[in-house]
């Protein structure tokens, strides 16, 4: 055989290599990050049990693990890299809202206005959780809470609008919105 076909064998077997490595990555990532996110609906499922909670801080750092692979040598990251603050930040979301005690129906909307007031909720947002509140009062306060908390990262820069509006979204689907 010719060394010219064998020096393109040898190139197209390093690419598939690279292609094969490359998917198999973000196929461990893609399933490290559900594992994640299960292991967090099981702990606000059951925010007391420190299994759970050491389940979803494992997994977490799997998840920071595997971003971390990703982003290897890339000159810019290829994807968001949850770090141990962020892991934090998301069982103590859990956790505040499994410790704070309902508030009344008239404080809670009036907090949710001053949230609108503050930027942090849309009038459509606002407009749609002052229906979903009227029948329902527990979780407020540490839905107003987190939101606060949220916004005050964004504002900091450690979150990015996007982001906000996501991990938002997450709280208010969970808190409020779900049906009892």
């Amino acid at each position: 055989m010719d060394n010219s076909i064998w020096f393109w064998l040898i190139v197209g077997a390093v690419f598939a290599f690279a292609i094969l490595k490359t998917h198999a990555e973000h196929r461990a990532y893609a399933t490290a990050k559900d594992a994640y996110r299960d292991a967090l609906a099981a702990l606000a499922d059951d925010p007391a049990n420190t299994a759970l909670r050491q389940d979803a801080l494992r997994k977490g750092r799997a998840l920071t693990a595997a971003g971390r692979r990703i982003n290897a040598g890339a000159k810019t990251p290829r994807v968001s890299v949850h770090d141990e603050r962020a892991i934090r930040n998301d069982l103590d979301a859990i956790y505040a809202g499994a410790a704070l005690a309902p508030a009344g129906i008239a404080e809670g909307l009036a907090r949710l206005a001053a949230l609108h007031r503050e930027g942090v909720l849309t009038p459509e947002e606002l407009a749609r959780l002052k229906r979903q509140i009227t029948n329902r009062s527990s979780g407020v306060e540490d839905v107003i809470r987190l939101l606060r908390g949220l916004k005050a990262l964004e504002r900091e820069g450690v979150l990015t609008e996007g982001e906000f509006d996501i991990k938002k979204w997450d709280i208010l689907s969970k808190r409020l919105l779900r049906k009892d």
